[in-house]
């Protein structure tokens, strides 16, 4: 009777901490895109070395990263893809959301600035985090 209860107990257990399927990870990471926008993104979701491993292959030129599974914070993020590999650079150069920034290097010293044209409209960040 008690290894009944014992294998009960870890099947519920392990029912609860179940990771999200495909469909909701992707219903995540497009969360910070204007609904027009959602059905076209390619979503992608990093590995332990943060190399991008594509879920969903888009179609609008927007690219949104899942959240990471094992941490308290929800934190998903959609890029043009033209800048997405600048943020896949970062996170590999242990970058985070509460990192330092490129702003606070340069004041170290650490980085200098280059002045180059840069169209606005290409450098769309769209985030949403929460603890």
């Amino acid at each position: 009777m008690q290894l009944f209860i014992l294998g009960l107990v870890l099947a519920l257990s392990g029912d609860a901490q179940a990771p999200p399927n495909s469909n909701q990870t992707i219903a995540g990471a497009i969360l910070p895109l204007p609904p027009p926008l959602q059905a076209g993104a390619t979503v992608v979701r990093l590995d332990a070395s943060f190399q991008p491993e594509v879920l969903r292959k888009g179609s609008n030129g927007m690219v949104c990263m899942t959240d990471r599974p094992n941490d308290d914070v929800f934190d998903v993020r959609c890029y043009r893809d033209i800048f997405i590999p600048v943020v896949y650079r970062a996170f590999q150069l242990g970058y985070t959301v509460s990192g330092p920034k490129v702003g606070d290097e340069i004041k170290a010293g650490k980085l200098r600035p280059r002045r180059r044209r840069i169209d606005r409209r290409d450098l769309t960040d769209l985030v949403l985090s929460r603890p």
